[in-house]
């Protein structure tokens, strides 16, 4: 269904054990009904991440479904293009030679407006101690990567819950200006969110 362009529809509150690391570059629409669902892995994709959603995918909405990292996923999804991502929970993330990221977004060309609505993330960890500035021991919940900024986009997170982001540099959110275009219509928009136990920053911004 993934690669014929059907909606994928998951099991009620059903288990998938996913033991290689997804990358999805089909165009068109991807489309999950998670129903509940977990996805978990094992150590196989630790220090990769799980899904990777590059930009010749027109869309990714998704629904309803759980991602449980067993605390040796590193990143759980990567994120190229644009998203609609409805109550996603993400748990015990963790990275113990670089990042841990629960959701990593690289804003190009394609984007216009993308939502994180009612999303959970609990328990993202790098332990490892770092140099100022590296990945290592880098802790988010949601990293934005600016790397695009000629036309209006938005990425939008509202509502849910994002909590216990620890590690060496943990920080819940981090918006990176990547293309050192600091005069633009481009806009993270954080509404009626719950930020709950960090180690660094609730909202780091750079550039």
């Amino acid at each position: 269904a993934f690669n014929d362009g059907r909606k994928v529809v998951l099991g009620h509150n059903a288990t998938y054990l996913i033991l290689q690391n997804k990358d999805f570059t089909r165009a068109g629409t991807i489309e999950v009904e998670g129903n509940g669902s977990t996805i978990i892995t094992n150590p196989s994709v630790r220090q990769s991440r799980l899904f990777l959603f590059s930009t010749t995918v027109d869309l990714v909405k998704i629904k309803d479904l759980n991602v449980d990292g067993k605390n040796f996923l590193g990143v759980a999804f990567y994120i190229q293009t644009n998203f609609d991502f409805n109550n996603i929970r993400i748990k015990n993330i963790y990275d113990d030679v670089s990042a841990a990221l629960a959701f990593r977004v690289d804003v190009g060309k394609q984007f216009t407006t993308s939502n994180f609505t009612n999303c959970y993330v609990d328990n993202v960890n790098a332990p490892i101690g770092g140099s100022i500035g590296d990945a290592s021991g880098a802790c988010r919940a949601i990293m934005v990567n600016w790397n695009y900024t000629d036309e209006p986009t938005q990425i939008r997170i509202k509502g849910g819950k994002y909590s216990n982001v620890f590690g060496n540099d943990g920080d819940i959110f981090q918006l990176a200006q990547a293309n050192n275009n600091h005069t633009h219509n481009c806009k993270t928009i954080v509404d009626d969110v719950i930020l709950e136990n960090w180690s660094r920053r609730a909202i780091k911004g750079t550039s």
